[in-house]
């Protein structure tokens, strides 16, 4: 089952898979003339001191994850540092090869059930060093809900609202859990002279 409608964030990640894009348009993001700011499919991730072994990342990202294939999907960027929302500063990864094998590997572990057709791209900057960006396409998901697994332990359920992840309420749940169809009955009729 594959959702088939049109995805600002899909959008916005095949903009930055631009041969012609990549590191020089995340590089523009930061401190633009017109503020970007994060949004219900865009989210920043400031990574310079971000411990790539420890169990803060992997909460980190269980939860976008969840939240992002709950809702309608979305594009997490590390390497950006946004207070207050606004992509304010660079805030680098500084070994990419390490933090995309770590947030693949925790794919199929740290959701029930793991959220699937995830893609995670590295751009580095400058081009030829280890650090720089990692992109990450998270898409609305036709298994959903998906609930955050870490530490072996279920937790909770998120979507994302406006620019945050958050729990999610028992009537978005229950929607997520049994979608409710609604039959419609249309009658057509001819009428004939006799």
């Amino acid at each position: 089952m594959e959702i088939n409608r049109p995805s600002r964030a899909k959008a916005y990640f095949d903009q930055v898979k631009l041969p012609e894009n990549g590191a020089k348009f995340l590089n523009a993001l930061v401190g633009s003339e017109t503020p970007t700011f994060e949004s219900e499919f865009l989210e920043f991730k400031g990574a310079y001191s971000l411990d790539l072994a420890g169990p803060n990342l992997l909460e980190l990202w269980a939860k976008n994850l969840s939240g992002f294939a709950n809702s309608d999907g979305g594009v997490v960027i590390f390497g950006i540092d946004a207070p207050k929302g606004a992509a304010k500063s660079l805030s680098l990864v500084q070994d990419l090869a390490a933090l995309c094998s770590r947030l693949k590997n925790a794919l199929p572990k740290i959701t029930e059930p793991p959220v699937q057709r995830v893609e995670v791209e590295a751009y580095p900057n400058p081009p030829d060093a280890n650090k720089g960006f990692v992109v990450c396409y998270i898409p609305p998901s036709p298994w959903r809900p998906h609930q955050v697994r870490t530490g072996g332990q279920p937790g909770q359920f998120y979507i994302r609202a406006s620019d945050n992840c958050v729990p999610s309420n028992h009537a978005t749940l229950r929607a997520l859990f049994a979608p409710q169809l609604v039959s419609v009955i249309e009658i057509h009729y001819n009428t004939t002279q006799q």
